[in-house]
């Protein structure tokens, strides 16, 4: 029987090979161009592949980082092994926060951050069009750091799980994983390995969802391309453009850290994590491409699966370096839109602010979470729904490279803890 299954395996190893996703990467871009009537086909398979991705990654988030957490405090490490992820994360974030910085000065000193007078009457067509009844928020959701903090703690976790709020189900696995750690009784380690095995159930469902990849990646582009277009790139595309080059660097970076924690050619590494990659760009979600990343890690790089198990959940919720360097660039530009000059303090503001606002916008919605962008505008006196009409314009654009960027970052991090063995079994 398991002779069959690994020749059938074998037999579909064509769908995730580079030349059939460069194709549906093609297919997608030419039928978003030239075939936007039957967008909302592109929508719905799009949309059903990223639900089953959905379906199994809820229960991979919180058996694992549950079971991962309990095996830490079984071995004794758990202070000084958090602490030392969260000191990463500060460092990681604040890396990527002042390359933002850097390139807006750079842009601001060499006149490229300069906003022409044709740009500025395209955004000013494009807030007028706007629709404000589109960045209304739910009534649940406000724009201050403690929101965040209050969303953190989940009050139901079934509701956590059908709205998707990842920052409470990460709570919520954490203090399960400390129940389950400090807990004695042959009761509890039976919960323990009925973790353990539904998260490598989970696991091997995702290794099947896998051979509809180019389906579903050829359908989230098609979508894309059909319904944001390039109107939009032609008034903000210095902005967008800058951000697409930065972010290309830091993955460049993490791709160089990845290979040299792991004692690997850098070709090897960016074949092996392609499909991590192109699942990040086509989805822009974090924890669609969780189960990719953990079985690449894994299989091709020989990463300990309690290690990663743990630590690139925490990463994809609390280490978004993609993230922080688009909203600082992003805060910078629309400081040079409305003509304010930054100084020294303001830097400052705006690299803390930044991280803070892109921890916090990965929790919510995305057009809620365009209203997060208050913790750093506000200090600031940058005009709060301008910039949330301008951020939601272009997101369909940035969250594809931003993604990339910071999945790439949260399996850096991670193989730096697996591998300099800050963690062990």
């Amino acid at each position: 029987m398991m002779l069959n299954m690994s020749i059938e395996k074998n037999k579909l190893q064509w769908l995730l090979s580079p030349w059939t996703l460069i194709i549906s990467v093609i297919l997608g871009v030419l039928l978003g161009t030239y075939f936007k009537g039957s967008v909302v086909i592109y929508k719905e398979i799009g949309k059903m592949f990223l639900d089953l991705l959905t379906m199994c990654v809820i229960p991979i988030l919180i058996t694992a980082v549950s079971t991962s957490i309990a095996n830490i405090i079984r071995h004794h490490h758990s202070g000084v092994v958090l602490l030392l992820m969260l000191l990463a994360i500060i460092v990681t974030l604040t890396f990527s926060g002042l390359i933002g910085i850097v390139a807006g000065i750079r842009s601001i000193i060499h006149g490229s951050s300069h906003i022409d007078a044709s740009t500025r009457a395209a955004i000013g067509n494009l807030l007028l069009s706007s629709d404000t009844k589109t960045i209304a928020l739910p009534s649940h959701v406000t724009s201050g750091f403690g929101s965040f903090i209050s969303r953190a703690i989940p009050q139901n976790l079934i509701y956590a799980m059908a709205h998707n709020n990842s920052l409470s189900l990460l709570t919520f696995s954490v203090l399960f994983g400390l129940v389950i750690g400090y807990a004695r009784g042959k009761a509890v380690d039976s919960v323990y390995q009925i973790m353990q095995g539904i998260f490598e159930l989970f696991l091997k469902l995702i290794n099947a969802i896998i051979y509809i990849l180019p389906l579903g990646l050829m359908a989230l582009i098609s979508e894309q391309v059909a319904t944001t277009g390039f109107n939009l790139f032609s008034s903000l595309g210095n902005l967008i453009l800058h951000i697409y080059l930065g972010c290309i660097l830091i993955s460049i970076i993490f791709l160089i850290i990845i290979s040299l924690l792991t004692k690997r050619s850098i070709i090897y590494t960016v074949k092996n994590l392609r499909n991590v990659m192109l699942m990040a760009f086509a989805s822009s979600s974090g924890f669609a491409t969780l189960p990719f990343a953990l079985t690449s890690l894994e299989e091709k790089f020989s990463a300990n699966k309690e290690t990663i198990g743990l630590f690139l959940p925490f990463n994809i919720c609390l280490n978004p370096s993609g993230s922080v360097f688009s909203i600082t660039l992003f805060v910078i530009y629309m400081a040079v839109l409305y003509g304010i000059k930054l100084s020294f303090l303001n830097y400052i503001v705006i690299l803390f602010g930044c991280i803070l606002t892109a921890i916090a916008m990965g929790s919510i919605p995305a057009i809620a979470a365009a209203s997060v962008l208050a913790i750093v505008l506000t200090p600031l006196g940058i005009p709060l729904k301008t910039s949330m009409i301008l951020m939601i314009s272009v997101a369909n654009f940035i969250d594809p490279i931003m993604t990339l960027t910071n999945i790439l970052g949260n399996c850096a991090l991670s193989l730096g803890f697996e591998k300099l063995k800050l963690y062990k079994d």
